[in-house]
């Protein structure tokens, strides 16, 4: 009945997205992150080639980034083919403390990190929380969200 209904919400979309901040390399960068259990060291060369990736610069305190944890968490099955990173500069007590609240540990696809050399924040220069970032399964930057998004709109992005 409506033939430009998805071309009208893709723009809608894609216009949210575009206060996206230009970088001279679209792909992701060569960042290390501590992982929530303080031993290792992850470097986002080693985010899987098969899976979209959706970086999640956030506080645990902020509202909204409880609001898009459990947004995300309650619509699971629609990111089976996502890997998510959730990164703060907060100590490793708040980081463990939020992935025990909302029990992340039961997802293989997402990684709590803190950017301990502040090598994220100073690579993307983020003006918020939540602030994410989105990759394709090529590597290539899709778009940055300052701000929370509706669960519509992550599935979409992260799922085209």
């Amino acid at each position: 009945m409506y033939p430009y209904k998805s071309l009208i919400y893709a723009l809608a979309i894609f216009t949210q997205i575009t206060s996206c901040t230009y970088f001279n390399n679209s792909h992701i960068p060569r960042l290390s992150l501590l992982t929530q259990d303080s031993l290792i060291t992850f470097n986002t060369a080693n985010c899987p080639a098969d899976k979209s990736i959706l970086f999640v610069y956030f506080n645990t305190e902020c509202r909204y980034c409880h609001e898009e944890t459990q947004l995300i968490m309650h619509n699971m099955d629609s990111f089976r083919n996502t890997q998510f990173y959730f990164i703060t500069e907060e100590s490793m007590e708040k980081i463990k403390a939020f992935s025990k609240y909302f029990n992340l540990s039961i997802y293989s696809n997402i990684l709590l990190c803190k950017d301990n050399n502040h090598s994220f924040y100073n690579y993307f220069n983020p003006t918020c929380t939540p602030y994410l970032i989105f990759y394709n399964k090529k590597r290539q930057i899709k778009g940055i969200s300052q701000g929370s998004l509706s669960i519509t709109k992550l599935i979409f992005i992260l799922n085209s």
